[in-house]
């Protein structure tokens, strides 16, 4: 087995080691999510820290108050809740919620993405 990935690396440095960091909740119809996975909480505030070094309180203090609730829980509504210190520092939700959502910033989306290319790279014969 080969690992591929920035959250499998993080797992193998037991840097993360709960299963927590990548359960999500989704509607099954859509698959759209409902909850979010500690992993893209964790990016977020990295984000944060890249644009403001001088927030690493808040956003250590968001990762906790998101890490408390179940996995299910943590919705969107949770989130900007965990976020309200933040958001009072002076980040807007809009870039809170952007870095939270979007694609382009998507912690498991990228993996994904790279377990792909992994497998185009092993080729078929060796499958």
């Amino acid at each position: 087995m080969r690992g591929v990935g920035e959250i499998w690396a993080a797992f193998a440095r037991c840097e993360l080691t709960d299963d927590d960091e990548v359960a999500v909740t989704f509607l099954p119809d859509s698959w759209e999510l409902v909850s979010y996975p500690l992993v893209q909480i964790r990016e977020v505030a990295r984000l944060v820290l890249s644009a403001a070094p001088q927030c690493e309180e808040l956003a250590r203090q968001f990762v906790t108050a998101v890490r408390a609730l179940p996995f299910q829980e943590r919705t969107v509504s949770a989130v900007k809740h965990a976020a309200t210190a933040l958001i009072a520092g002076g980040f807007s939700w809009d870039q809170l919620h952007l870095w939270l959502t979007d694609e382009h910033f998507d912690v498991k989306r990228r993996d994904a993405l790279a377990v792909l290319e992994a497998v185009r790279g092993i080729g078929a014969t060796q499958l």
